[in-house]
């Protein structure tokens, strides 16, 4: 499973990430999370491997800095390499 958290983007990454910022630029914050919420599932649908994203949303949960009664007002900052 280790392999899936591996950095598979490469210097493609950085293009991903201006892409996301990009789409993100000028939306509100109700906007910019449904935006991230289509995107999640787009992604989970692709994906298609219901074991390996509940291993993605454990390995991101715990990856979260703040505790979870602080991140509904937390502002999200994105890294091109979240998984690692």
């Amino acid at each position: 499973m280790e392999e899936w958290f591996a950095d598979r983007l490469g210097p493609g990454g950085d293009d991903f990430y201006e892409a996301l910022v990009q789409a993100h630029r000028g939306l509100s914050r109700e906007e910019s999370a449904a935006l991230n919420a289509r995107l999640v599932l787009m992604l989970a649908n692709y994906v298609g491997d219901v074991g390996v994203l509940t291993t993605f949303v454990a390995r991101a949960r715990s990856a979260q800095q703040l505790p979870p009664s602080a991140s509904e007002d937390a502002t999200l900052e994105v890294k091109p390499s979240v998984c690692a």
